[in-house]
């Protein structure tokens, strides 16, 4: 059974009796030998191998979503749900005896098997004792003890607030970093995930301080540059933002996403040309990158190189034949080079992936009353009002279309 392995002690001062009554007893030296060399093996050294030390090493990076997945298998695993059950006959039968022969033989007993047998039994009282007066530490073993094991306490509640923050229990995780910072105010990446998870919840004012005083402690933190970069361009300071990406690439020059949002946020700023030099930077790091090149496209309709950009969305397919928004965009830049029927066509492919895609019916529609072909037009902008039903644009379009079938 997983304990909280900060409490480690209760639980190595059970089985040491355990082993060495294994050993004491002459009858039944070699039973409880075997009984030791099949558990270790029924333990599984590989599951322990490929599974919970790989956690482990997933824990040290910071990788808490990788950590919990393993953490769950290896519990879930029905070679330690035997063993969990095995263990309370194993124990039981043990203990009676232990005590039947303590009966019979009062007076052989050494000293020191009294006292091993009086921890015994004292180890398994304080189990009792934490189960029912002290729930939470239940609750801290199922939720991963090891945390507090590895690491310190501030590792496991920062681990916890993740956790709590990627399910979208936005609370419970401010909550939980806040404790992570109480044990040590001065670990930036705690303050990192407390602004990412501020973000989260649309406090973009918050966030933004948050991530300031991770700087402050850790100037060089890439992933910190990253998210206030991301941070101050939802408050459509593009340039700060651009200033905070430029941080981020100064400690971590390979670093994708930076080189990607720098990109995106450029496109907000109208340089393109820049834009397009910052997506060129993230495919050197990754050429299967489908979402750069779909940006890369995006950017390329915007200076009116159509052709460029159809070959962009083209390589974003490659990688990803089921991008929707790469067949979309791609229908746009047809669109644009006047080649209806083929947008048409890239419309439909987003459309099959997703029927709810409310732009790419928007943009269907378009393409159709180019050809003149206006009642499906008319039904095409009905369905992206149906998916997005406040889209002024949508709506103009449609009263143009009416008016256009009324002729």
């Amino acid at each position: 059974m997983i304990v909280d392995l900060k409490n480690k002690q209760w639980l190595l001062l059970s089985l040491f009796p355990l082993l060495f009554w294994s050993v004491l007893l002459s009858n039944f030296n070699f039973f409880f030998l075997i009984m030791a060399i099949f558990g270790a093996i029924i333990t599984g050294y590989n599951i322990a191998r490929d599974e919970w030390f790989e956690g482990m090493d997933q824990l040290r990076k910071l990788n808490f979503v990788a950590f919990d997945t393993r953490f769950k298998k290896t519990l879930n695993n029905p070679i330690f749900k035997f063993l969990e059950l095995s263990l309370i006959p194993y124990g039981i039968g043990s203990l009676v005896f232990f005590n039947f022969y303590m009966f019979y033989h009062v007076y052989e007993m050494p000293y020191y098997a009294w006292m091993l047998l009086f921890l015994t039994w004292a180890t398994i009282f304080y189990g009792f004792f934490m189960l029912i007066f002290v729930p939470e530490h239940w609750e801290t073993m199922k939720r991963g003890a090891t945390y507090g094991y590895f690491c310190n306490d501030k590792m496991y509640w920062l681990g916890y607030g993740y956790s709590m923050s990627e399910s979208k229990k936005y609370d419970e995780a401010l909550q939980s970093f806040d404790k992570a910072i109480a044990f040590d105010p001065k670990y930036a990446p705690t303050l990192g995930f407390k602004g990412d998870t501020l973000m989260k919840m649309g406090r973009f004012d918050e966030a933004l301080q948050t991530f300031d005083k991770g700087l402050e402690i850790d100037p060089k933190n890439e992933q910190i540059w990253y998210r206030r970069g991301i941070t101050l361009r939802s408050l459509k300071r593009f340039d700060e933002a651009v200033q905070s990406f430029d941080k981020a690439l100064e400690f971590d020059p390979k670093f994708l996403k930076a080189w990607g949002n720098r990109g995106f946020t450029l496109e907000w700023l109208e340089k393109y040309e820049d834009a397009i030099q910052s997506f060129d930077k993230a495919l050197d790091i990754d050429s299967k990158n489908a979402k750069t090149w779909l940006l890369r496209g995006r950017i390329l309709i915007k200076l009116e190189r159509f052709d460029e950009a159809i070959q962009n969305f083209d390589k974003a397919l490659e990688i990803d034949p089921k991008f929707d928004d790469a067949w979309g965009n791609r229908g746009a830049a047809l669109d644009l080079l006047k080649k209806y029927e083929e947008a048409i066509q890239s419309y439909d492919k987003s459309l099959e992936i997703d029927p709810k895609n409310a732009k790419s019916w928007y943009n269907r529609s378009i393409s159709l009353a180019k050809l003149g072909r206006f009642e499906e037009s008319l039904q095409n902008v009905n369905k992206a009002l149906e998916f997005k039903p406040n889209d002024d644009t949508a709506m103009k379009t449609r009263d143009e279309l009416l008016t256009e079938l009324k002729k």
